[in-house]
């Protein structure tokens, strides 16, 4: 669980440092916001400013520290204890800071307005059609799909490598 010091919330152990010259950045296995987050990195050629980390518990605790209890991904690590959620924030945020025209990456937008707004159709029609709502359509997609990370140690975060 993440640690208060002072009033800056301390990442904990339990969650693998960034490489050299990045920032940690939380992804969801299956979450279309994190796959259009990775297709802007990619594109843009921007991978190597993140080390990305799966999703997990320890990383969930920390997200909510850092966010007044709320948890979504894609999220971002600005320093320790400052975690941006919205993925079009953390986009804007690596285009501004690197000269990323984001209109001009075809594959995004491709991505963005063809397989991203099919699916969150889909999946909103699902949840609501659903008994038990969101989270039994995201227990059914991993049981069904097997979108799911490594299993890993309790406590312990692994990076996407």
């Amino acid at each position: 669980m993440a640690a208060l010091e002072g009033e800056k919330v301390v990442p904990p152990e339990g969650i693998p440092a960034a490489n050299e010259g990045s920032l940690r950045l939380f992804m969801k296995m299956g979450c279309p916001f994190c796959t259009k987050l990775a297709f802007f990195l990619a594109e843009a050629g921007l991978l190597s400013k993140v080390t990305m980390i799966y999703d997990h518990p320890v990383v969930r605790e920390y997200v909510k520290a850092t966010n007044e209890g709320k948890c979504t991904f894609p999220s971002l690590e600005v320093e320790p204890g400052v975690v941006m959620r919205e993925t079009d924030d953390i986009i804007n945020k690596f285009a501004t800071e690197n000269g990323v025209d984001v209109d001009s990456l075809l594959g995004l937008k491709y991505f963005s307005t063809g397989m991203l707004k099919s699916f969150m159709h889909l999946f909103k029609d699902k949840v609501a059609s659903t008994e038990g709502g969101y989270p039994a359509v995201t227990t059914w997609i991993a049981d069904t799909v097997g979108v799911r990370p490594p299993e890993v140690a309790e406590g312990m975060a692994l990076k996407i490598e």
